[in-house]
């Protein structure tokens, strides 16, 4: 289905031309996964003075927020669709896991620039794979949610997934 569909497809669908749609996407796989294309954005933009782990997750938890907020558009259909798409797809679910690599580097990359001398690379390795899970499980858990009829906020079941975990480690 996916390897069917050309760009000028997607694009026509959307009532845009093909050249808009590369403005906003390198690939049509892309399309798929706008909440990573935000993800991105926000990690690319992401700034911390924290001098401490414990500031440096909440600045980080603070930023995920902000993306999963852009979220909100009440269209949970969508995001049911792009679930069910990835089930089905496998060549878009590792595109995704792809996709989430990169997300953890860049992240990575922009926080120990900011905190050198401040915060060890381990613990920043650490933060930086735990965020993206959790961003990730907070996905596939609203995922879950669309799939099965209920409309939840993404930002609270990303808060939900996020107290979990602290739960979970203690």
């Amino acid at each position: 289905m996916l390897q069917a569909t050309t760009v000028q497809q997607i694009a026509d669908v959307a009532g845009v031309s093909s050249r808009t749609f590369f403005r906003y996407f390198t690939r049509k796989e892309h399309a798929a996964l706008p909440g990573q294309h935000r993800m991105l954005a926000g990690v690319r933009a992401f700034d911390t003075s924290a001098s401490n782990p414990a500031d440096l997750l909440r600045d980080i938890e603070a930023m995920a927020e902000s993306v999963m907020a852009l979220e909100t558009s009440g269209d949970y259909g969508d995001h049911a669709r792009v679930m069910r798409l990835l089930a089905k797809e496998p060549e878009l679910l590792a595109l995704a896991a792809a996709q989430a690599q990169v997300l953890a580097g860049e992240l990575r990359a922009r926080i120990a620039s900011q905190v050198e001398g401040k915060v060890d690379s381990l613990t920043v390795l650490l933060l930086t794979e735990v965020a993206v899970a959790v961003w990730r499980a907070s996905w596939a858990r609203w995922g879950e949610l669309a799939a099965g009829g209920k409309a939840y906020d993404p930002l609270e079941v990303y808060r939900e997934t996020r107290a979990e975990l602290r739960r979970v480690v203690g």
